[in-house]
């Protein structure tokens, strides 16, 4: 990688292809992606660098498999995601919130 070169690189032979999973992975702090889920497409991706149509069905591949995960959850009773809890917490005031110590 050039000494210049100052953003993050997957796929140091496609800029274009790097940058829209930088896009992807800046969205983990906001629960738009878990950071494994972007990886894994990464990876699959790895050997195929260029060839968009692969491009969008890894994408769509993990949006199945997320979904999917969600509609077991719910069908097992569980209505509370774990990418609520930032959001919970960050409804409370700092002296309220309680930590389980245990």
């Amino acid at each position: 990688m050039p000494q210049e070169e100052l953003s993050f690189t997957y796929f140091p032979e496609n800029y274009r292809w790097s940058h829209g999973l930088l896009i992807g992975l800046n969205m983990a702090p906001w629960g738009g992606a878990e950071i494994g889920e972007i990886n894994r497409i990464g990876l699959r991706l790895k050997n195929r660098v260029g060839d968009d149509n692969a491009w969008f069905r890894e994408w769509a591949r993990e949006a199945r498999t997320v979904e999917d995960r969600g509609r077991e959850r719910i069908a097992d009773g569980r209505t509370l995601s774990g990418a609520q809890y930032p959001c919970a917490f960050a409804s409370e005031r700092p002296a309220t919130i309680k930590v389980n110590s245990g």
